[in-house]
């Protein structure tokens, strides 16, 4: 079962996904890029990434919607692996 995060529709916030339980003993994260759903905005100056960890700012969205996120990740030792996020919008 994927996440599901709340996300205000004039928040904008950074949503961080924690890869270090998955990778192998001394890989890291080497590069990691994001695919957002129509209708969420990513703040690309803001994306980042450690060793073990994929981080992107999100922002707009309409109340009541839920977009997938998903982030790709490949490894100083070659993996390569996606994780899929939802989030859902909502007045807070």
């Amino acid at each position: 079962m994927s996440a599901v995060y709340p996300k205000d529709p004039s928040a904008i916030v950074d949503f961080e996904l924690d890869w270090s339980a998955w990778l192998a003993e001394g890989d890291s994260i080497t590069q990691s890029d994001w695919d957002i759903a129509d209708g969420l905005t990513e703040v690309a100056e803001r994306r980042n990434h450690t060793d073990s960890t994929a981080t992107v700012w999100l922002q707009g969205g309409v109340a009541g919607k839920e977009y997938a996120v998903t982030n790709t990740i490949t490894t100083a030792q070659g993996r390569v692996d996606q994780r899929t996020v939802y989030i859902r919008v909502m007045e807070r």
